[in-house]
């Protein structure tokens, strides 16, 4: 009796974890590689763009990832948004935007070994120097506590979020430009 209530419990505990799903992490990053926790973009003046992604580790299948995106600053401005690993994905930001986004990769992707799957890529406009903070929580009408991604077999499964990504921009002003420090010496 006690040998078959022990392997219902371990039954019991193999199954559970199977439900519950992988280990996975979702992040912004600096590179697509999501190794970039902070970095200072090289911005061309003539247009100054540059981009982020959202990155995510798991050991498992995915299709689809549904996140809310937290940027804290003034002074910078979406551009355009590609979607899933081949760009050739799509995303809905729900309504209100404040809710969150719900991306389809366009494809069923494998993370294994700790392969990074790139679920979207933001690229921003920036006006002057600036200082952003970007993060990632939950889509609230997907799940209530965290972001979440859709295995290829259909199950939904929680996601923890990973580092802030950090980045700033530079201008140099005519005081702290080289200019300045060559005046010194005239």
């Amino acid at each position: 009796m006690l040998k078959k209530v022990g392997l219902l419990l371990v039954a019991a505990m193999v199954l559970a974890s199977t439900v519950q799903g992988a280990d996975c992490t979702i992040a912004a990053y600096g590179d697509a590689a999501g190794t970039v926790s902070g970095f200072y973009p090289d911005l061309d003046p003539s247009l100054p763009l540059f981009s982020f992604y959202i990155v995510m580790f798991a050991e498992d299948s995915t299709d689809a990832v549904a996140y809310k995106l937290n940027i804290q600053s003034s002074d910078i401005f979406p551009w355009n948004i590609i979607s899933g690993p081949s760009g050739e994905g799509s995303f809905l930001d729900e309504v209100p935007a404040n809710i969150g986004t719900n991306v389809a990769l366009g494809e069923c992707v494998l993370g294994s070994g700790g392969t990074p799957i790139l679920v979207a890529e933001y690229v921003y406009a920036a006006l002057g120097g600036f200082h952003a903070t970007v993060f990632l929580s939950a889509n609230t009408n997907q799940h209530p506590e965290s972001p979440i991604y859709n295995t290829c077999t259909n199950v939904k499964t929680p996601c923890d979020v990973g580092p802030l990504l950090l980045i700033q921009q530079f201008f140099p002003t005519e005081s702290t430009s080289f200019s300045a420090i060559k005046s010194l010496y005239n």
